[in-house]
């Protein structure tokens, strides 16, 4: 993961960024940003993140598809903002242009109502985050091992 590499690099972070990472999940979002602000100014070196027009052209639309599917086959609500969007990129990765089956929709509504209850029956471990990226990293990884193991059923 792209983010990884940029908070490894303690030069880049207080040289380019002029930040410091202490290890929260809020810190990554700082530096995240701060890292598209540095790319944005600074034309002439490699972009790490993804442009402005990638991200409206490619990614966004990608991203209101999952959503839409979501809305359309779950019956969640709201609330449950944060896990839909950490569920999409792995929707997205592991089934592409196909649609999960009615049993694997089915289990992704169970997984968005009952998160670390359906991880857990699906043998997935689930860890709780509490604001620190590390944990919150492997949560990641998480929704990915989940979404692996639906798309097996």
């Amino acid at each position: 993961m792209i983010i990884d590499l940029i908070l490894a690099d303690q030069n880049r972070l207080a040289s380019n960024l002029k930040l410091t990472f202490r290890g929260n999940s809020d810190g990554v979002l700082d530096i995240v940003c701060s890292q598209f602000r540095y790319e944005d100014q600074h034309l002439e070196i490699p972009r790490l993140l993804p442009s402005l027009e990638t991200l409206k052209e490619e990614d966004f639309p990608l991203f209101v598809k999952w959503w839409y599917q979501i809305r359309i086959n779950c019956n969640t609500n709201v609330s449950k903002h944060r896990p839909i969007a950490l569920l999409i990129p792995a929707l997205e990765q592991t089934f592409g242009l196909s649609s999960p089956s009615g049993d694997q929709w089915t289990l992704i509504n169970k997984f968005l109502g009952a998160t670390r209850a359906t991880a857990r029956d699906l043998q997935v471990e689930f860890p709780e985050s509490k604001g620190r990226w590390r944990t919150q990293r492997e949560q990641f990884d998480a929704f990915y091992n989940v979404v692996q193991e639906i798309s097996n059923q």
